[in-house]
Formats: structure tokens, sequence, C-alpha cells
């Protein structure tokens, strides 16, 4: 099974109503031999995202087969949310 790591902003979250996924992202529409891990967040701007990407293939020594990094415009400000737990 190949494994991916997707990171970015909101453009790849799932959106939830509870527990109920209510809005799925395009994440969701690889064929279901790949294995995916979706670390992006609503809000991101291009630093946590930078900082969510290192963490994962730096700190947390994951080994991916493929990463798709969805950046965020140049001129976005990271909006004061919490991040995603990662790891």
């Amino acid at each position: 099974m190949k494994k991916i790591l997707v990171v970015g902003c909101s453009f790849s979250t799932d959106k939830y109503n509870g527990k109920e996924l209510v809005n799925p992202s395009w994440t969701n529409y690889f064929p279901k031999d790949y294995s995916i891990k979706n670390v992006a967040i609503d809000g991101a701007g291009n630093l946590v995202i930078r900082r969510t990407l290192q963490h994962e293939l730096e700190i947390a020594n994951n080994n991916y087969d493929y990463v798709i990094v969805q950046w965020s415009t140049i001129d976005r400000w990271d909006y004061p949310t919490y991040e995603k737990e990662v790891g």
C-alpha cells in the first residue's frame, strides 16, 4: 500500500458536523489502495503548512511514498487557530 501525506489549509481539510462528515475534501477520492494521512489545518498560512510538513518528514520520522503540499496564497497570514496534534 502506498502512503501519501497531504499538508495544506482549509482547501484540503474535511468538514464535519459533529462526527458526521458533511463535506469531504479532495483527499477522499484517492483509490482505496492508498493510505492517506491528511494533516491539513483550517486557517493555515504557508508558515504553518511548512512547519507541519517539516514535523511530519523530520521530527515524526515518517516515511511516505508521495507528499502533496497544497500551499496557500503568498499574501495569506496564519490565522490564530489551534493546530491539530500531529504525529
